[in-house]
């Protein structure tokens, strides 16, 4: 009865340092993985996009940013390029012919509602974030200018929901301060804006406090 015993004592064993040695080598792939993601985090942080960007851009790998900095810097700048003001007399038409992304944004997000109002919008959890460390270190946070309210405010809504640290200013020549939904924390200005070359306005900047 006890012959198999040293037998099954060393099958215990061998059973034991089989499983410690399948635990190491486990536990090194875990480190090495985790090492390696956190390397390959540090090389994108410190990537050309990041650094042509003034770290807005980030995780993005060295070769894709060539890419779409070729597209852009390549990118036809105007229908008539001898003549880029042809049709400014009528800006719709104007924005037509001459107005076109020319970079795709891998996080970029629809602010506000679907139809007229809304904004495509690159990456603006990192509006978020750098607004958030640059207020942490006493500068001045993200600030947004939206022109032109017609009295609908889902796209400052969108803003305020993507983006909470945000200032907000609004302005339409038509007072519509009742209009503000009271959660809404913007600043509305009931200023007219147009062209500088049609009548003398003076700049935003020089406006504000």
């Amino acid at each position: 009865e006890h012959k198999g015993a040293p037998k099954q004592h060393a099958a215990s064993i061998a059973h034991f340092f089989l499983i410690a040695f399948l635990v190491i080598i486990q536990t090194k792939s875990i480190v090495f993985d985790c090492r390696s993601q956190i390397i390959t985090q540090e090389l994108l942080e410190d990537s050309i996009a990041s650094k042509d960007s003034n770290g807005f851009f980030h995780g993005i790998s060295d070769d894709v940013w060539f890419h779409q900095r070729h597209i852009a810097q390549n990118r036809k700048k105007y229908k008539t390029p001898d003549n880029p003001s042809e049709n400014m007399e009528t800006p719709s038409r104007w924005y037509q012919n001459n107005w076109e992304p020319n970079l795709a944004c891998v996080g970029e997000e629809m602010i506000g509602n679907m139809g007229d109002g809304h904004k495509w919008v690159c990456d603006p959890h990192r509006v978020e974030e750098l607004s958030l460390e640059r207020s942490a270190k006493g500068q001045s946070k993200c600030l947004v200018y939206s022109i032109g309210s017609a009295g609908q405010f889902d796209f400052e809504e969108s803003v305020q929901e993507h983006m909470p640290s945000c200032e907000i200013h609004v302005f339409d020549h038509i007072d519509h301060i009742s209009s503000i939904p009271s959660h809404l924390n913007i600043s509305f200005h009931s200023w007219g804006l147009k062209p500088s070359y049609r009548t003398p306005f003076s700049a935003i900047n020089e406006s504000l406090p």
